[in-house]
C-alpha cells in the first residue's frame, strides 16, 4: 500500500466529520432543548444518521472505494450522529435538569429511561428502514435505454444458438 492510499482515508473521515459535526451544530441551534429536557434535536439528529447510514449501505458503498465510504460513513454521518450528547441529554433528565450531582427523582427517572429506550428504538427501527429503502433501490432501480438494448441483444443472441 502506497502511503498516500493509508491517509487518503483519514482525510475523509476528517472532511466527513467536519461536515457531519457542522450539521449536527446547525440543527440543534435551530431546534434547542433545555437541560433535563427530551433532546428532540438529538432524537432527530440520531434517527436520521441511521437512516441514511443504512441506506448508503446497499446502496452506495459497494460501487464507491472503501476511503469514501469511511468518509460517509464514519465521518460524515459519524460526525452527525451524536450518542453522547443524547447520553448527557438522559443523564441530566434523571438528575431533573440539575447536571452538577443533582439528586434523581423518580419521575425524573422513569423520564429517563423512557427517552433512553424511545432513542434506542427509533435508531434501531431507522437503521432498519434505511437499509430496507436502500436494499429496495438496489434490487427495483430503473432501467435506462441502455439496459434495455443489452437485454434484448442478449435474447437476439440466445435464439440465435
Amino acid at each position: 500500500m502506497r502511503p498516500g492510499e493509508r491517509i487518503l482515508p483519514w482525510i475523509a473521515v476528517a472532511a466527513g466529520g467536519f461536515l457531519g459535526t457542522g450539521a449536527r451544530a446547525g440543527l440543534d441551534l435551530l431546534l434547542p432543548h433545555a437541560t433535563g429536557e427530551i433532546p428532540w434535536s438529538t432524537l432527530l439528529i440520531n434517527a436520521v444518521g441511521c437512516y441514511a447510514l443504512g441506506i448508503l449501505v446497499p446502496l452506495v458503498y459497494p460501487k464507491v472505494p472503501a476511503w469514501v465510504a469511511s468518509g460517509l460513513g464514519v465521518g460524515l454521518l459519524g460526525g452527525f450522529t451524536t450518542y453522547s450528547a443524547y447520553a448527557v441529554a438522559i443523564v441530566a433528565i434523571a438528575r431533573g435538569g440539575e447536571m452538577p450531582g443533582g439528586p434523581l427523582g423518580p419521575g425524573d427517572l422513569w423520564e429517563s429511561v423512557l427517552v433512553l429506550a424511545g432513542g434506542f428504538l427509533s435508531a434501531l427501527f431507522f437503521a432498519w428502514l434505511g437499509l430496507a429503502s436502500g436494499r429496495t433501490a438496489v434490487r427495483y432501480r430503473p432501467r435506462t435505454a441502455d439496459d434495455v438494448r443489452r437485454e434484448l441483444d442478449a435474447e437476439d443472441e440466445r435464439d440465435e444458438e
